[in-house]
């Protein structure tokens, strides 16, 4: 249940946009404030450019000490935002996310493992890794040097090798967590990745 006394960390957009995004951070950050919620808004102690490591550092920590989340509308228009990173660590730590829709109160955020994994491997992912064909052939000559090294004969790796390889991984850890959500969405993102290393989908 929502309670107005807990701490809520507001997230948005600010990468490339006008005054990184704080004048409508601000906006929203007043408008749940006056309604009674204890919001944190990341754009009042940036002073700087909000994406330096020690930023970054700094929102993390403040949004640790949240109970809850909320994201403003536009995050699914910006996937290489840092917002979508935020996101990820308030799932690791179980916190609830609310979706702000204009100026109505926050309502949950409704988005399904399918969903996140989509936004994951075709947003910030897609932005910083490019296609992951790239990244799994590297890693899979990796895998087959180390191979050779190691044991001594020559196990040929494929990029298939490396993302079948990442879901069996977490699989393994839904044996030690099973209700850790992410584990899930981390299969679906993996078997995403899979079918375009193998150009199933583009």
């Amino acid at each position: 249940m929502v309670k107005k006394q807990d701490k809520y960390y507001l997230g948005y957009p600010m990468t490339g946009l006008p005054n990184h995004n704080k004048d409508r951070g601000r906006m929203y950050a007043k408008l749940w404030s006056d309604e009674g919620y204890d919001i944190v808004d990341p754009g009042t102690f940036f002073t700087e450019e909000p994406y330096t490591p020690i930023a970054r550092r700094r929102a993390l920590s403040e949004l640790a000490k949240c109970q809850y989340m909320i994201v403003l509308p536009e995050w699914k228009d910006h996937p290489d935002s840092f917002v979508n990173d935020e996101m990820h660590l308030a799932r690791r730590l179980c916190m609830p996310m609310l979706y702000a829709d204009s100026y109505k109160e926050p309502s949950p955020l409704m988005e399904s493992v399918l969903q996140e994994a989509q936004r994951i491997v075709y947003g910030n992912r897609q932005v910083d890794y490019g296609h992951p064909c790239v990244s799994l052939n590297q890693i899979a000559q990796l895998w087959t040097g180390y191979s050779e090294a190691r044991i001594g004969s020559t196990v040929i790796y494929l990029p298939i090798d490396v993302a079948m390889m990442m879901v069996l991984s977490k699989v393994g850890r839904i044996l030690n967590s099973p209700h850790n959500r992410d584990h899930f969405t981390d299969i679906a993102g993996w078997a995403a990745v899979a079918a375009r290393a193998l150009h199933i989908d583009p």
